[in-house]
């Protein structure tokens, strides 16, 4: 529902896909429909592909302690790092 009531997907749509149309084939405005409901029904199945597969692995994730552990480490490392930056950058910090 959000990619149909985008208008950056519709402009790219209508500039991406004339390219693969042909007016001998038949009405333009036909084939354009086609390719767009393809594309969207593509983006859709590959979308909740990705979810589906995300929440199976969060599952796992949550229920390992050791990956619990690293996740925590790395986040600290480069809130770490990030603080370094700000605190040794040359123009210091903002104000």
């Amino acid at each position: 529902m959000t990619n149909l009531l985008n208008p950056k997907v519709f402009i790219f749509l209508v500039a991406f896909l004339p390219q693969f149309t042909d007016p001998a084939q038949g009405p333009v405005w036909l084939q354009m429909l086609a390719l767009a409901v393809f594309s969207k029904t593509m983006g859709l199945a590959t979308g909740a592909g990705f979810a589906y597969g995300a929440s199976r692995i969060r599952g796992w994730l949550g229920r390992n302690p050791w990956f619990l552990r690293v996740q925590e480490g790395a986040l600290g490392a480069a809130m770490l790092a990030v603080a370094g930056y700000v605190v040794f950058s040359r123009g210091g910090p903002a104000r």
